[in-house]
């Protein structure tokens, strides 16, 4: 028997190409779609990520959340990653849309539909093809005194300090007032 498939294509935001091919089931959700870029391009999967539906611009449209969300009883949030299907979505017009993980670093991803398909055998999300190796942005906090490029600004000011008297008072200038 035939399975209805999406070949979709994952690029990574990056000045390398890098990026996967993916076939898909139409009637996966997005949480499937998800987990495979999770996966595939070795992101932390305790990050936050949204899909974003695009036009031919990849300007950002309707947000895909990872979780549902309700911030008030009758309002209607953003649609889930787990109850949109592909299908659903592409079948609306829509054959770009943006996969941004990790809100703090920006991992950015643009992913395209490709072709609809029927192959045997394929029931599940699959690679197909993949070129790179993609290094997933990372926040860095280390902020040290030791660091070079910190310790002549600090000592800068630090310096300022003995420079100054705060031992007296300045008369005011009225005029300034």
């Amino acid at each position: 028997m035939k399975n209805n498939l999406y070949k979709i294509r994952a690029v990574a935001d990056t000045e390398d190409d890098i990026f996967i091919d993916i076939l898909i089931p139409i009637d996966n959700n997005f949480l499937s779609l998800h987990e495979l870029i999770l996966e595939a391009f070795n992101l932390n999967k305790m990050e936050m990520a949204s899909f974003y539906l695009s036009n031919e611009e990849w300007d950002k449209g309707e947000e895909i959340t990872l979780f549902k969300m309700e911030a008030e009883e009758g309002f209607e949030g953003p649609r889930s990653m787990e109850e949109s299907t592909i299908e659903a979505i592409f079948n609306k017009g829509y054959s770009k849309i943006l996969y941004l993980h990790d809100f703090l670093n920006l991992n950015i991803f643009y992913i395209e539909i490709l072709e609809a398909t029927q192959v045997n055998g394929v029931s599940q999300a699959q690679i197909t093809h993949k070129l790179g190796t993609y290094k997933p942005k990372e926040f860095s906090a280390e902020l040290t005194l030791e660091s070079e490029s910190l310790k002549d600004p600090v000592q800068d000011i630090m310096d300022e300090y003995d420079e100054d008297d705060f031992g007296g008072f300045e008369e005011l200038d009225e005029d300034l007032y």
